[in-house]
């Protein structure tokens, strides 16, 4: 949430930055000063693309909001889990490092979860992961769904082996006996470590 209003701020400093000059060539247009076309166009067009932008980072706010406006409801993965990368890559972005969302195209998942924690599952994966930010400078994540159960795969360098990481794989933990889960960590000669939520349907109350 406080990466999301960092970046509204973002939109609405650079809206008014380029305000102020629309407003500073209008007064000069008063003063016998001739207008610059080639600058109107290129801050007309900066503002609407902060416009858009600011629209969708409130897209991505309404639907963090809503999340967890019912305990279990049909969840689009892929959309969620677009949301939950963009949410957290400002976060990365200040250790240096690139969250990447492997989407298969043209696929779509469903599952009947509780997005909420689903959202916070999927972020501790991203903080286990960034807490070793010199290992990790791409984590990535991907999803797959087979025979009615979800598999989310968020892959990294490398995982420390301290307090922080193993208080947060213990939340993990409860949270994914709240999703009807497991949790599988795997990795290649100590290193290539990949964090595996393995999630069933979950049914919704009517």
């Amino acid at each position: 949430m406080a990466s999301l209003s960092h970046e509204l701020n973002n939109v609405f400093a650079i809206i008014n930055e380029h305000n102020g000059l629309l407003e500073d060539m209008l007064a000069g247009l008063k003063q016998g000063m001739p207008l610059d076309e080639k600058k109107i166009q290129r801050s007309s067009q900066k503002i609407g693309y902060q416009v858009e932008r600011g629209k969708e980072l409130i897209k991505r706010l309404n639907q963090f909001a809503h999340s967890t406006d019912h305990a279990v409801m049909e969840t689009e993965i892929t959309q969620w889990l677009q949301a939950i990368v963009a949410l957290s890559q400002r976060l990365a972005g200040m250790k240096e490092m690139i969250i990447e969302f492997k989407a298969s195209p043209g696929e779509t998942i469903f599952l009947n979860t509780n997005p909420y924690y689903l959202q916070q599952a999927v972020f501790i994966c991203f903080q286990v992961f960034m807490a070793n930010c010199e290992a990790n400078r791409l984590i990535t994540v991907a999803a797959e769904k087979a025979e009615g159960m979800l598999s989310l795969t968020v892959a990294g360098s490398a995982i420390n082996d301290d307090e922080f990481t193993r208080d947060k794989l213990g939340l993990l933990k409860i949270l994914l006996e709240q999703l009807n889960g497991n949790l599988e960590i795997k990795s290649r000669n100590g290193q290539n470590y990949s964090i595996i939520l393995k999630l069933r349907e979950l049914k919704i109350e009517v």
